[in-house]
């Protein structure tokens, strides 16, 4: 019996130990949820908020943050605003960051690929809609119709285009052969030109790419006849794994593996690389060329429209676009959309760089909610392409039928 109640006791008294515990820890967490806001408070977050890739010191992020913002917030009691830069392949997934962590931008500036996946997973407000304010679609109307560029996804626009631009052919003359260094004529000269350029050991090539997905290929495509989707933009089937591409894509494969053609890392890595004078040309939205100049002022380089092939010089126009999410606050949103799409620096008219013929032949991407999976699926199929793991017609026959899935 002594022993029972020995148990007892310490029974009891273990009891009472976790108990303890357990009030102690309770209490130790009411604590912290009643500090927390008040450590919060002391450092708020901007209350307006502008996601951007522009590049420092672009003619953008200096009237965004030096002229647009500051007017905000003199405009509108307690405003604080901020815009934050974000590298233009991650954008999307930084803004879906912020909206699950409770401080989704209320402005951003998207390509076309980060527009319509946001768009599809619900965290941005159309433009043309009966549901959409009347001071949205009152902007749109008058800043955003007309444009070549008109990111609409089944009938439902989100985005105001700004920045129109072509992709252009950017090339060194200092590297290039002959009187001048002139670029290739056409097509067939640039791939007979590439192997006199190349060094063979990987140090210079003849031309680099950011990478080797749809925007980087689809000059090559659409000039040499090819095409990636059907005329309604519902099939890639039959189109992008057809004969003509598969030669194309052959000839790029060969390209890469003979170090002829480098895939860099992103743009900003192809540039630098650029300017570093390991390549003799490159691709360039003509967006991006003031920047360019501004990076590299010492840099000589000369800008010219993509070279034609069979079907002429057809390249890709591209834009970003204004958009706005469903937590945006509106009354600063609708000041900064009706100042901004009235500047001259955001205006939605082609920039005088981009030269006439580019911009008439110039052709949009195939816009769908799931263009980021359609890259991903493209350059997979490149990487299998390269490395051999399927024949291009295999590999262009399966992207094929995954495409279809998208559009």
């Amino acid at each position: 019996m002594d022993e029972e109640k020995a148990i007892s006791k310490k029974d009891h008294k273990a009891a009472r130990i976790v108990v303890v515990i357990i009030l102690a820890i309770a209490i130790a967490v009411a604590i912290i949820f009643l500090i927390r806001p008040n450590i919060q408070a002391e450092k708020p977050d901007p209350s307006f908020v502008v996601l951007h890739s522009f590049p420092a010191g672009s003619p953008q992020v200096e009237y965004i943050e030096k002229t647009l913002l500051p007017r905000l917030e003199k405009q509108f009691n307690n405003l604080e605003a901020a815009a934050v830069y974000c590298d233009e392949s991650k954008i999307d997934s930084e803004a879906l960051r912020m909206k699950n962590e409770g401080k989704a931008p209320d402005v951003l500036f998207l390509p076309p690929n980060a527009m319509a996946g946001l768009a599809g997973l619900g965290i941005l407000v159309p433009f043309n809609t009966e549901e959409t304010p009347a001071e949205y679609t009152e902007i749109f109307e008058a800043f955003g119709l007309g444009s070549k560029t008109a990111g609409m996804i089944e009938e439902k626009t989100y985005g105001i285009p700004i920045d129109v631009s072509v992709s252009v052919l950017l090339y060194n003359p200092s590297l290039l052969p002959g009187a001048g260094g002139q670029p290739p004529e056409n097509l067939d000269a640039f791939w007979s030109m590439l192997s006199t350029l190349s060094s063979g050991s990987g140090n210079k090539a003849g031309f680099i790419l950011p990478d080797a997905g749809m925007k980087s290929l689809a000059p090559f495509v659409w000039s040499s006849g090819g095409e990636l989707v059907n005329e309604e933009g519902t099939k890639a089937y039959g189109y992008l794994n057809n004969a003509k591409n598969t030669v194309i894509f052959d000839r790029f494969a060969t390209a890469i593996e003979n170090g002829e053609i480098v895939v860099a890392a992103g743009k900003e890595e192809a540039l630098a690389r650029f300017a570093a004078g390991e390549s003799a040309m490159t691709l360039i939205d003509t967006s991006d060329v003031p920047s360019f100049t501004t990076q590299y002022p010492d840099f000589a380089f000369e800008v010219t429209v993509f070279p034609a092939g069979s079907s002429g010089s057809i390249s890709v126009i591209n834009c970003k676009y204004i958009s706005i999410t469903t937590d945006s606050r509106h009354d600063a949103t609708i000041a900064f959309l009706l100042d901004i799409s009235g500047s001259e620096i955001m205006n939605a008219e082609p920039a005088a760089i981009i030269p006439e013929e580019a911009l008439a032949s110039a052709r949009s991407l195939p816009m769908s909610w799931s263009m980021s999976d359609m890259q991903n699926e493209f350059l997979l199929a490149m990487k299998q392409i390269t490395d051999g793991y399927k024949t291009t017609q295999q590999a262009l026959d399966d992207l094929a039928m995954k495409w279809d899935a998208y559009l």
